[in-house]
């Protein structure tokens, strides 16, 4: 289902205000759904999108009752086709010119393109290595049972930000 770029708007600004809080960003963002004029046919496309996603589990759920009623004891079905064991994935796996790099065939990039792709996967690196810092620090702080918000101020949050930066 395609959604009216003007809910996702709505969604997405509901998601930033909220952050982990879902309920209240469902709720609100509720409100102002319901507030547009297309509310109606939007709401109407979601009803068949629930009902057809209904109506392939109530298929899968049949398949599942006449495959145990015949013997079939497992949920599972072997698959026609192993992932990864295709020839065409062998073939793309035997030549390092097909491994892929910034979303492209390594074989296929320009020369030209090669000092923008380091930069790009070198920032990259750095953002995942600042949030695996941030992690280990936090895990020091947050017991099992609390979430991040509940035991560090978002004052010291934001100092520790800084010196991890550094």
């Amino acid at each position: 289902m395609e959604f009216p770029k003007q809910i996702l708007k709505i969604v997405g600004k509901c998601a930033a205000k909220y952050g982990d809080d879902v309920e209240h960003a469902v709720t609100y963002a509720g409100k102002q759904v319901r507030r547009l004029k297309e509310f109606d046919s939007f709401a109407s496309g979601l009803i068949d999108h629930a009902l057809r996603e209904l109506i392939y589990d109530a298929r899968h759920q049949t398949n599942l009752r006449i495959r145990r009623e015949n013997g079939n004891d497992s949920d599972r079905v072997d698959p026609k086709v192993i992932v990864g064991r295709s020839p065409a994935v062998a073939e793309v796996y035997e030549s390092v010119y097909n491994y892929l790099i910034a979303g492209m065939m390594l074989g296929s990039v320009c020369g030209e393109m090669l000092e923008s792709i380091a930069a790009s996967e070198r920032a990259r690196a750095g953002g995942h290595t600042f949030n695996a810092h941030l992690a280990e620090e936090l895990r020091l702080l947050v017991p099992e049972d609390k979430t991040v918000r509940e035991v560090v101020s978002e004052e010291h949050l934001q100092k520790l930000f800084r010196r991890l930066q550094e």
